[in-house]
């Protein structure tokens, strides 16, 4: 994306002018004209040249043409001038030469109607060139207040760094994402005040550091977001920062257009979301286990005891049959168990420990995958959502090596210091190519999604041949349960 000033011009704006709406010389207001303004200044300019015939030579009224040329000069352009110039120059020579005046030479009245069309064309020039000033003018300003029209009704602020490093745009929304307006002011000092007064941890560690401050340089290659905070947590907000290039008329870069788009209201939203699908995926699974898996397990203790009696009776066959029919029951049974399990994680009541710790040894029982669990920092007893979100996170990265990654052995790692805490997952397995141009599938985007969802970051570390390690880090007090 690139924004830029140089596809527009101040003409693109002007709206041709006829003998209609015209713009006074001496105002904004707009009026009509009855006749063509051309048609009026040769109306004028020969009302003239008869007022100069009858008074004679000795009185010279040739200045008064200028008002009759100015008018079209302002209003009709300099085609239509230069000819009322010629024309007001021929009925000068003409009512000159019909009044009598003896000269030294005749060809002296024709030198003065030169000197006066000269006198006249300069006159126009000057006219039309003020004309085409003032009328760009009006454009400009015109695109200007149609501009700041957009930048003040935009819901995303917009932070305009000119070439100088200096802010030229602060939008109304820009005030009231970061509380002041910095227009005018240097945006890397403001941008050093805004890192000097956030105390989220997470904008110094987990999110990249200086976001806001490489946006500024134009050195923001793609849209990233960042939390911000000062203080109470009541204030925090979570940012998406994009910053493409300011063009000039050249086409050269003369600053960066900061967009800062909120969505703190909109991340919300979505975690209330996400929050009434894990209550309505428990639900369902916890209904699947404790309906259906008994009511079959029901049905195979009935098969089980049929088998029983037919073999008492001798009835090989049929006992077989009942039998089988028992087998695929408690086949069913296994099924809707891990179906169960997996739309309500085994042991997550428990914590995120006891559930991770699960998620691997069952791992290992069904892969043959050595899989391990690990935890480091303490314990802190999160709340479930977001407990949820870091099995999700950890179920689809051990999926994705075991069913593509072809590894020895998985592993996983729960650290918590310095305020933050971070889900490790390694494999040793094929790995993959992870660079942002390769396309990621739905459950890498699922993962980077509900990462985001808890004001976290997900980082992946992957080359062919090599393994994959996946580590989404997010600060620990985001997620900490709370109490009523």
């Amino acid at each position: 994306m690139k924004c830029g000033i140089a596809g527009t011009m101040p003409g693109d704006f002007i709206k041709s002018e006829t003998h209609g709406d015209t713009v006074s010389p001496f105002g904004d207001r707009k009026f009509r004209w009855p006749f063509p303004p051309t048609v009026v200044g040769f109306s004028w300019i020969v009302c003239i040249g008869v007022l100069d015939w009858l008074t004679g030579p000795e009185i010279s009224l040739s200045a008064f043409h200028l008002p009759g040329i100015a008018l079209a000069a302002w209003f009709s352009g300099r085609g239509q001038a230069i000819i009322l110039c010629l024309c007001a120059a021929t009925v000068w020579l003409l009512a000159e030469l019909a009044s009598e005046q003896s000269y030294s030479s005749p060809l002296i009245p024709f030198w003065n109607a030169t000197v006066r069309l000269s006198f006249f064309l300069i006159t126009a020039l000057l006219t039309v060139e003020v004309s085409g000033r003032r009328k760009t003018e009006a454009a400009l300003l015109e695109q200007d207040g149609i501009l700041r029209s957009i930048l003040n009704s935009m819901g995303d602020g917009v932070v305009v760094v000119g070439a100088d490093g200096h802010i030229i745009v602060f939008n109304p929304a820009a005030e009231s994402i970061f509380g002041s307006n910095e227009l005018g002011n240097n945006a890397l000092q403001w941008v050093g005040q805004i890192e000097n007064s956030n105390t989220d941890p997470a904008t110094h560690n987990a999110n990249k550091p200086g976001t806001l401050r490489l946006a500024a340089t134009g050195r923001l290659p793609e849209p990233v977001e960042m939390s911000l905070r000062a203080g109470d947590e009541r204030n925090a907000k979570l940012l998406e920062i994009t910053a493409p290039p300011l063009l000039g008329p050249q086409g050269q870069q003369a600053g960066v257009v900061m967009v800062i788009t909120d969505l703190t209201a909109r991340r919300a939203t979505e975690k209330r979301i996400a929050e009434a699908s894990e209550r309505e995926q428990r639900r369902i699974g916890q209904d699947l286990h404790d309906g259906v898996c008994q009511h079959l397990v029901g049905v195979a203790f009935a098969a089980g005891s049929l088998q029983s009696r037919l073999e008492s009776r001798n009835l090989v066959s049929e006992a077989a049959d009942a039998g089988e029919i028992a087998s695929l029951i408690n086949a069913a049974i296994s099924e809707a168990r891990g179906l169960a399990h997996g739309l309500y994680p085994a042991g997550i009541e428990e914590g995120i420990e006891i559930a991770l710790k699960t998620l691997a040894s069952t791992t290992q029982e069904r892969t043959g995958i050595s899989c391990t669990a690990r935890f480091e920092g303490g314990e802190s007893q999160l709340d479930p959502v977001s407990a949820v979100h870091l099995y999700r996170i950890a179920q689809e990265c051990i999926t994705n090596a075991s069913r593509h990654g072809l590894p020895k052995s998985i592993r996983i790692l729960i650290n918590i210091q310095s305020g933050q805490l971070s889900l490790t997952v390694t494999d040793d397995g094929k790995g993959m190519d992870a660079s942002p141009s390769v396309g990621r599938g739905i459950g890498l985007s699922l993962m980077n999604y509900r990462s985001n969802l808890m004001g976290g970051t997900l980082a992946i570390d992957s080359k062919p041949g090599h393994g994959t390690c996946v580590t989404c880090t997010l600060p620990i007090e985001a997620i900490l349960e709370t109490t009523a």
